[in-house]
């Protein structure tokens, strides 16, 4: 998408100065060098138009196949994080780390430093809608998951067990997963329940399905709290 952008930005300034430079020439009139280099415009003039035209085309197409390639890696990502449970051993849970740690989400981030829009050239308010409601909640979590990876990885192997020092280490991974909701069915004096999920898929999921579908098919919104 960025060398699309930067592809229809840089023809379109090109188009704009040669056709200027050509009715400028066209009007001064000063003979047959004039004549000359008024035809050097033009023809500039047309290269440029044509390259601003398929530019656009371009960069329309790459930037739907680019929205819905990280939309498909994030869908991905979550649908792992998904399967995580509360109520799994420390060693379990210990495994489940290992193994999202492994996983390769080189193509996910490579996707989102590829997405660059260009009617958000200046202010970039719907990058930064992508990464504050999509790519920083997920990014959060492999960044907690990796700090630990060196303990987790010797809690497995057996050459350092410490399994206090593993639930503190899970218990600051499992807010950015699981949502805790406390509420009593019964009124005051009936028993507290506590009721889990997985906010970070729900909230994910939500906005792929909102205003960032609304984005890659160029959908005109007409206002989105999180677009500020």
């Amino acid at each position: 998408m960025k060398i699309y952008v930067k592809s229809i930005w840089f023809s379109l300034c090109l188009s704009i100065v040669s056709f200027s430079a050509a009715l400028l020439l066209h009007y001064l009139n000063c003979g047959k060098e004039t004549e000359f280099w008024c035809n050097v415009a033009l023809s500039v003039f047309g290269s440029g138009l044509l390259t601003l035209i398929s530019s656009i085309l371009s960069y329309r197409d790459t930037k739907i196949k680019t929205l819905e390639r990280f939309k498909y890696y994030t869908k991905q990502i979550v649908h792992i994080l998904n399967k995580y449970q509360q109520e799994l051993t420390v060693d379990t849970k210990v495994n489940f780390f290992l193994d999202y740690a492994d996983f390769d989400k080189t193509a996910w981030d490579a996707e989102f430093g590829n997405i660059c829009f260009f009617t958000d050239f200046k202010k970039r308010d719907k990058i930064r809608y992508i990464y504050s409601s999509i790519y920083l909640p997920i990014q959060n979590v492999n960044n907690a998951v990796a700090n630990h990876y060196y303990q987790f990885r010797c809690h497995k192997d057996g050459s350092v067990r410490n399994e206090y020092a593993m639930k503190t280490y899970i218990n600051e991974i499992e807010p950015l997963i699981i949502k805790e909701t406390e509420y009593k069915p019964d009124g005051e004096n009936g028993d507290t329940i506590i009721c889990t999920e997985n906010e970070l898929e729900k909230s994910v999921l939500t906005e792929l399905n909102g205003y960032y579908y609304d984005l890659m098919h160029s959908k005109k919104i007409k206002e989105n709290n999180n677009n500020g």
